[in-house]
């Protein structure tokens, strides 16, 4: 499901991450505060978002996605590069096997299609994030959404 066109730069994690802050709370969104979801951002080939889309929707602690299903709006849209985010609603950034997993299996489908996956990013709602690729960390200096415990 596309949550958002919104033609911005996101050519860092923490534009990413915020993006997607932002268009959850403009859509009132409230399963990312009890559920994983993981999200694709397509971007052009500057760095531009050109869609952001939710993926799947889980449990409290894991999203199970395929390929196929992360890459559909790529594919439909032409859109030659991508990111990958999921949050953690825990609050914690550690990536568990299955989330280095999947990052390494979208990232093989993506050079098999042609679109490059610039990113797999955990995230949660206080702002924080990490890239499962570089491993580097931030936190937004604005968070966009208020961390609700259950």
């Amino acid at each position: 499901m596309v949550i958002s066109r919104r033609r911005v730069s996101v050519n860092d994690p923490e534009k990413a991450v915020g993006e997607v802050l932002r268009a959850l709370t403009s859509r009132d969104i409230d399963d990312v505060n009890v559920k994983e979801m993981m999200f694709a951002m397509g971007t052009n080939i500057k760095c531009v978002m050109m869609y952001l889309s939710i993926v799947s929707i889980g449990t409290a602690s894991s999203a199970t996605s395929v390929p196929a299903d992360c890459y559909r709006e790529a594919i439909v849209e032409g859109s030659p590069r991508i990111i990958f985010l999921h949050n953690h609603p825990s609050g914690d950034l550690e990536a568990s096997l299955a989330d280095l997993d999947m990052c390494e299996k979208l990232r093989s489908a993506g050079e098999i299609l042609g679109i490059e996956a610039l990113d797999c990013i955990v995230f949660n709602t206080d702002g924080e994030w990490r890239s499962l690729i570089s491993g580097v960390r931030g936190k937004l200096e604005e968070t966009y959404v208020k961390m609700r415990r259950f």
